[in-house]
């Protein structure tokens, strides 16, 4: 898989509560046609695993839109996924892939995109790296 540094949107990022990613893409910035023609996926990949002690916690991956770079004003969801167990967030996986809907993003003043981590609890600590994907890893 070939990625992309102006497609990233967290870069080992330390979750322990609900967070925005660090990072937002612009997507008025892209003028090139980026995967013009094919399924476009937003992949999370955990760098360091959750401690044990936060195993049953969970966190829900949300892929978000707004209009300001920062994706606090009205951000809308794009996608999300059902909640991970915290057990299930092992290092060194790409574990998480959200294909994006056609038209991201739904709304035509919502120029960034972002990622959204809703953490059922507070988290001891683990990180994680997002960026949009033309194609995903097959062979994890």
């Amino acid at each position: 898989m070939i990625l992309d540094k102006l497609l990233e949107m967290s870069n080992g990022q330390s979750i322990t509560v609900d967070a925005i990613s660090d990072k937002s893409i612009d997507l008025s910035a892209l003028l090139r046609d980026v995967g013009k023609g094919k399924q476009l996926y937003a992949v999370i990949a955990i760098d360091t695993a959750v401690d044990s002690a936060d195993a049953a916690k969970t966190v829900t991956f949300s892929i978000i839109a707004d209009s300001t770079a920062d994706l606090a004003t009205s951000a809308t969801t794009v996608s999300a996924t059902q909640a991970f167990l915290g057990s299930v967030l092992t290092a060194g996986r790409e574990l998480i892939v959200i294909p994006l809907p056609p038209n991201t993003p739904p709304g035509a003043t919502d120029q960034y995109i972002g990622m959204y981590y809703d953490v059922s609890a507070t988290f001891t600590a683990f990180t994680l790296s997002a960026y949009i994907a033309v194609d995903v890893q097959t062979n994890v």
